[in-house]
């Protein structure tokens, strides 16, 4: 559509149905990597306007299924560790070790976001291995602490709206990804 009001249905009909796509392809919890490469595929798509949600999503899926269910699958289990060992941080009062795992869980805790950042747009754009990616991602989060903060900034953000109204999770998933696209261009760009 040309007029304004029909190139805004358009973008929200592409960020809410990309986002929809996601929750269901989520269900699985094990293939939340590859939902989530879909949706960043789908949100670096959007150049010159909304793309085709359905079959950009779907190329994103199966593209990079392989990477990004490894990836998705070592994010979940750090963030799994990351839970119990802030979890016994925050409850065991008085036991051995408390600050140290505590410490320890939220530097890992803040190292991972960071990571997270940059890794799923790197997926959704590139060809390289994991470990590359990895390391990538990494070294994209140390060299552009600035965009690496607003990044977490915005995953912080979007968390905190789901957990107040959850139907916001395909809306607050789709415009953080948006969001890590843009920022992770701005950081290969530099």
């Amino acid at each position: 559509m040309s007029t304004p009001l029909g190139r805004a249905a358009d973008a929200l009909w592409c960020v809410l149905g990309a986002g929809i796509l996601w929750v269901v392809a989520c269900v699985p919890v094990v293939t939340i990597g590859p939902a989530t490469v879909a949706l960043f595929t789908v949100m670096s798509a959007w150049d010159e306007g909304p793309p085709p949600v359905w079959a950009t999503f779907v190329e994103g899926f199966r593209r990079r299924w392989r990477e990004s269910l490894v990836v998705g699958v070592l994010a979940l289990v750090a963030a799994a560790v990351l839970v119990v060992d802030v979890s016994y941080g925050l409850r065991a009062d008085g036991a051995p070790f408390r600050a140290l795992v505590l410490g320890v869980a939220v530097a890992a805790a803040l190292i991972l976001t960071a990571m997270l950042v940059q890794v799923f747009a790197l997926l959704a754009r590139d060809g390289s291995s994991r470990r590359t990616l990895l390391r990538d991602s990494a070294a994209l989060a140390v060299r552009h602490p600035v965009t690496t903060v607003l990044g977490m900034a915005v995953i912080a953000m979007a968390a905190m709206a789901t957990a107040v109204a959850p139907p916001l999770l395909p809306l607050s998933v789709s415009l953080t990804a948006y969001a890590l696209v843009r920022l992770s261009r701005r950081c290969e760009a530099h």
